[in-house]
């Protein structure tokens, strides 16, 4: 596992619910559309990058002592070098609940997901929030 994937991360606890956001370095080959080899077995770039996110969303739930109930909310946002360069974002909805799903242990069915408008900058970025309206 490689967590030179993750960027940054926070906690929110508050009365509206639990959050935990997670700041992931732009990984092209996450999109749906490339991210499993033509045998259907998901490409080892890509796993490590999901296991990254599973691994950190884990131990901040974890170290917070947060818990999740569905529908659990997902929310992805970017930040791309220019618009050329932007995705669509609701392309990186699988990989992204199936490495929420490995950390929460709560069935992406449940999921209510959300993509933001992609934003411009240098600082290349996916940005995953994961929130809930359950109790802690």
């Amino acid at each position: 596992m490689r967590l030179e994937y993750v960027k940054n991360y926070s906690i929110g606890i508050n009365q509206s619910g639990n959050s935990v956001m997670v700041e992931m370095e732009y990984l092209p080959e996450c999109s749906k559309n490339r991210y499993k080899l033509r045998n259907g077995v998901i490409k080892k770039q890509v796993r490590d990058w999901m296991d990254s996110l599973s691994w950190i969303i884990r131990a901040l739930v974890n170290s917070a002592d947060l818990k999740f109930s569905p529908p659990v909310k997902v929310r992805i946002d970017g930040v791309f070098k220019d618009k050329r360069a932007t995705p669509d974002l609701h392309n990186l909805i699988i990989p992204i609940a199936d490495a929420i799903e490995d950390a929460i242990e709560i069935d992406d069915r449940l999921y209510e997901t959300e993509t933001g408008l992609p934003q411009v900058g240098e600082d290349v970025k996916v940005i995953v929030t994961v929130s809930s309206g359950g109790e802690r």
